[in-house]
């Protein structure tokens, strides 16, 4: 087993898991949180445009989001040696190839989870209310 074939297998496992689908409805419940209040002053007379900007991105959620993102592959060392996985890929593979290929996952994990959650929330305001006003456009 090479480092690229680990790789796809953790992937695999992430997209799998339910731990995956719990951190993207975190990152969309996060999000809502974070743009409920500059929501609620405008009435809802506000563009999808207006909501990312008035909520700087990610703001000061941040650190929220990072924990949302991470947790879900946080224990996965501890759950794979708990359970005998890890016996069986370290004779294979190498702990270090293993430790690496988790790393990558969890990193592109946290931001797939981050970006999917903002994705749906900010998709599901568009059928609602606009992407942007036409006083908004800069000229």
């Amino acid at each position: 087993m090479n480092f690229f074939r680990m790789i796809k297998m953790d992937f695999k496992r992430m997209f799998l898991s339910g731990k995956f689908y719990f951190a993207i409805a975190g990152a969309m419940l996060v999000t809502v949180l974070n743009i409920s209040q500059e929501a609620m002053q405008s009435r809802w007379n506000a563009s999808v445009y207006y909501l990312v900007v008035s909520s700087h991105g990610v703001g000061a959620f941040f650190e929220v989001f990072s924990v949302l993102a991470v947790l879900p592959f946080a224990l996965s060392y501890w759950e794979d040696s708990r359970n005998g996985y890890l016996r069986c890929i370290e004779t294979r593979i190498g702990r270090t190839a293993y430790c690496w290929s988790h790393l990558v996952v969890a990193f592109f994990g946290s931001v797939i989870s981050i970006f999917l959650g903002m994705a749906v929330v900010y998709g599901v305001l568009a059928l609602k209310i606009p992407w942007i006003k036409k006083e908004e456009l800069k000229h």
